[in-house]
């Protein structure tokens, strides 16, 4: 019963804060990736801060099977942060015997040189990311795909890639900085394995909007 109630607390508090605005903080963080995984996903943050002499910032998420792996990227100046989760740490869980546990992640933060740095905005470029975003795709979580939300020369852009309906392999350049040390999850058609059902906030199905994912609170 005793190694119950933490994870009771930690339920309790993700019910009693759906859909929390992300403002910034380590997204690594079960518990915030949890009330604010999707303003994080349509950069919330970024498009209240996004106007003209605002700095550029870009965040890419790939979502490989929610409950399989997703990997986040951040790059700001030369500094490109970047964060794997593998599961068991998608879900939130709190053990007695090993209380940060679900803590536990790989991160890192990889400087770029300027050759590097125009290498990765080429690839965003031919990847369409500051093109219209394709609205009205569906993006199930249990599916593979790449979220993209940027401030770019003072303008805010979102944009997404499903596979293998739309995909564009811009990741490549990325995987080539990645220093988390965690193998990336190559896209499949099918998911490895079934979703836990006693935790239904670990199965969702985002839509992207004109401007970011429909139907989000603002």
């Amino acid at each position: 019963m005793t190694r119950m109630l933490p994870r009771l607390a930690l339920a309790l508090l993700a019910l009693a804060l759906p859909g929390c605005s992300y403002s910034g903080g380590d997204i690594g963080d079960p518990i915030l990736r949890k009330v604010s995984w999707f303003s994080f996903l349509d950069g919330e943050d970024l498009r209240r801060s996004c106007a003209a002499g605002a700095p550029d910032r870009y965040r890419l998420a790939y979502n490989a099977d929610y409950q399989q792996q997703v990997r986040v990227y951040e790059l700001v100046g030369d500094s490109l942060s970047q964060l794997a989760l593998d599961e068991p740490n998608l879900a939130i869980s709190l053990d007695l015997a090993d209380p940060l546990g679900s803590l536990k992640n790989r991160q890192t933060v990889v400087r770029l040189g300027p050759e590097q740095r125009a290498a990765l905005l080429n690839s965003f470029e031919r990847s369409g990311m500051f093109q219209p975003p394709p609205v009205g795709l569906e993006l199930p979580s249990d599916r593979f795909y790449w979220t993209a939300a940027a401030c770019h020369r003072g303008r805010f852009y979102f944009n997404a890639w499903l596979y293998p309906e739309r995909w564009q392999e811009f990741d490549r350049v990325l995987i080539e900085f990645d220093r988390t040390g965690v193998p990336f999850n190559p896209p499949q058609r099918q998911p490895k394995l079934a979703y836990n059902t006693d935790d239904p906030k670990l199965a969702f199905n985002l839509r992207v909007g004109p401007d970011g994912l429909f139907g989000l609170p603002r």
